[in-house]
């Protein structure tokens, strides 16, 4: 039936359906691929142009002015540890679209003409009224969140990017715990080298993989505890950034005592 018979539109179902939202699902329903209506061009048929709102009422530059927890979370995922940022991606992937919808909302905001992704000029107009980020430091925090290195920021590299001002709700030991799981492809208790590969594909490249592990111990691993603690000092507010920095010289010690171990435990 879906490869020969003719599409049709039964009256009892269709008679209150719009011409243009028949149009559009004639556009999507041709029989060879080819013929069928592309992503890029459905989001601009009619129909959805004339349904959609999120371009509605006000910008992205008034709507983000908003969120200075977003503003806070973007400039410091820019300055993060790099498994950090491996991590939150994880973390973002994986939290269900309904507990984002606050940040499906700016990013579809941001992405004035609906490609998906961010590109530089976007979310420098989205940044407008904030005159305290200068052109240089937009660009340096757009190349940080551009993880792909592709020259635009796609949906989980943005909320990667965002997660960390919805952190009470969504980031826990749990989330920390499941990041690490995930990027421990062989269940060793450790990440490696052959770990980052397996999980980032074509994408993993030896700087970038020395880059994710520059807090592996001498035989190139990375604990729990020590992800943990990266993961712990990248969400810390700045009042306790000292005793974050203080529990990761400490994790980051090849040997403890029992006591110490303790210490560190509570």
């Amino acid at each position: 039936m879906i490869r020969h018979d003719a599409l049709r539109f039964p009256s009892n179902y269709w008679d209150h359906i719009s011409q243009e939202a028949k149009d559009f699902c004639v556009a999507l329903m041709q029989k060879r691929p080819k013929d069928r209506l592309p992503a890029s061009e459905a989001v601009h048929h009619p129909w959805i142009k004339m349904a959609s709102k999120h371009h509605s009422g006000e910008d992205a530059a008034h709507m983000l002015e908003k969120y200075d927890n977003v503003i806070t979370s973007l400039s410091k995922f820019s300055e993060s540890d790099d498994l950090a940022k491996l991590a939150l991606e994880v973390i973002a992937f994986s939290t269900p679209p309904s507990k984002m919808e606050e940040l499906r909302m700016l990013f579809q905001r941001i992405d004035t003409d609906d490609s998906g992704t961010i590109d530089f000029e976007e979310f420098k107009k989205a940044m407008a009224l904030h005159p305290e980020y200068p052109p240089e430091r937009l660009q340096q925090i757009f190349d940080a969140i551009d993880v792909s290195h592709n020259g635009a920021v796609d949906y989980t590299e943005f909320l990667a990017a965002t997660i960390e001002s919805q952190k009470t709700e969504l980031i826990g030991r749990g989330s920390i715990k499941e990041a690490f799981n995930a990027l421990d492809r062989d269940g060793d208790g450790y990440i490696t080298e052959s770990d980052l590969t397996r999980s980032l594909g074509h994408s993993a490249t030896e700087e970038s993989i020395k880059r994710y592990l520059t807090q592996a111990d001498d035989k190139g691993r990375v604990s729990f505890q020590i992800f943990k603690t990266t993961m712990m000092l990248e969400l810390a507010s700045p009042d306790h950034k000292n005793v974050e920095e203080q529990l990761f010289r400490m994790s980051s010690g090849r040997r403890k005592d029992d006591g110490e171990e303790k210490a560190e435990e509570s």
